[in-house]
Parts: structure tokens; C-alpha cells; sequence
């Protein structure tokens, strides 16, 4: 497809490039994953990071879903990561995350990670922390050993307190490793009401 020859192109021009894909579910067949898998590869050599996501894992995470909400589903998750991208950098905060700060974690970083969710509840910090790091949007879930991780927390009208960002903090350092580049931000969003959102890269 044309995806690796633009990518190719903005990186030639010393672009921020990241892949988003989606790898076939399993019941498509070998021909289409065979395909996906040989289309990531060549994705691979032009971008500076890439997100894969499973569809298989987003079956896992969601349950036997109708056909079509299957692939809705998978589309959801692909606005989702790239939203979640967008928004830490355009969305303003107390403590803002600036492009330089995503530039240093996915510049020539290869396979990316990523996890999004959202909680609500008295407990919605420890509740959106566990998920994200659960999320279908990682492939492998395992953060440990990251070299940078990028995290971005966001609340609404019941803004998040310092203990709910301590214990968010705290857990993805322990589960990262304490020699992981820890960089996060805040961001306020009214939308979210009593919600908090976590992201992280």
C-alpha cells in the first residue's frame, strides 16, 4: 500500500513518523495475515514508531462480538490511539507534556507500546491504571524495561488530586522499572464529568 511510501517521504523530511495498524483477526485467514505481517515489516523500516494493535487481543478483551461490531471495534481502538496521541500535546494542562517530550520517547524507538482507559468511581485511579495497562491497545503488555515512557492523565469537573496522581505514578514506575524515563502531564477536559483518562506510550 501507500502508507510505507509516505511514511517514507515525512521521515526523509525529519517528520515525527508513527504507524498505527491492526493485525488481522485470526478467523481472516493466512493469506490476510501473512499480508499484514509483510506490510508491517516494510512499515517498519520508515517510520519512527509503530503501533501495532492485535485484533485478536481486542477479541479477548471484548468478548464474542458480532461481526460487525468486531471491526467497529477495532476501528474505535485505532481513533483511540491516535486521539490519544494528539491530545497530549493539544490539550492544555497544569502540567503539560510538549512536543519535545513525545518526540524524545517515540523518536527511532521502533515498536511502540501503548494503553488507554477510562475510570470512574472512588477508586477510578488504581481502576484506570490497571486497565490501560491491560488495555487491547497493547500488544504485549508487559512495560518493563521501557527506556521512556509517556503518560498523560486527564479529569473533568472532579479534578484529579495529587494522591490519585502519586498512586498512578507509582504503580507504572514500579511496573516499568524505576531506570524507565517517567514523563507525564495533566490535562482538563469538562467532557469527562467525574471520569479520569490515563495514556500512556
Amino acid at each position: 500500500g501507500a502508507a510505507p511510501i509516505i511514511a517514507k517521504v515525512a521521515k526523509e523530511m525529519d517528520i515525527l513518523t508513527v504507524g498505527i495498524v491492526t493485525l488481522p483477526f485470526k478467523f481472516e485467514g493466512i493469506r490476510r495475515q501473512r499480508q499484514a505481517m509483510e506490510g508491517l515489516e516494510q512499515l517498519k523500516k520508515n517510520v519512527d514508531a509503530i503501533l501495532v494493535i492485535s485484533n485478536d487481543k481486542m477479541k479477548q478483551y471484548h468478548g464474542n462480538l458480532a461481526l460487525s461490531a468486531a471491526f467497529n471495534q477495532a476501528d474505535d481502538i485505532l481513533t483511540t490511539a491516535a486521539k490519544g496521541i494528539a491530545e497530549i500535546i493539544t490539550v492544555p494542562g497544569y502540567i503539560n507534556v510538549d512536543f519535545e517530550d513525545v518526540n524524545t520517547v517515540m523518536r527511532s524507538s521502533g515498536v511502540a507500546i501503548m494503553g488507554a482507559a477510562l475510570a470512574d468511581g472512588d477508586d477510578r485511579a488504581r481502576k484506570a491504571i490497571n486497565a490501560a495497562l491491560n488495555s487491547p491497545l497493547l500488544e504485549d503488555n508487559d512495560i518493563r524495561g521501557a527506556q521512556h515512557i509517556l503518560l498523560n492523565i486527564t479529569s473533568g469537573t472532579r479534578e484529579v488530586t495529587m494522591d490519585e496522581i502519586g498512586e498512578i505514578t507509582e504503580h507504572v514506575q514500579e511496573e516499568a522499572g524505576y531506570g524507565t524515563d517517567l514523563i507525564w502531564g495533566n490535562c482538563y477536559d469538562e467532557k469527562l464529568g467525574d471520569k479520569i483518562s490515563i495514556t500512556l506510550i
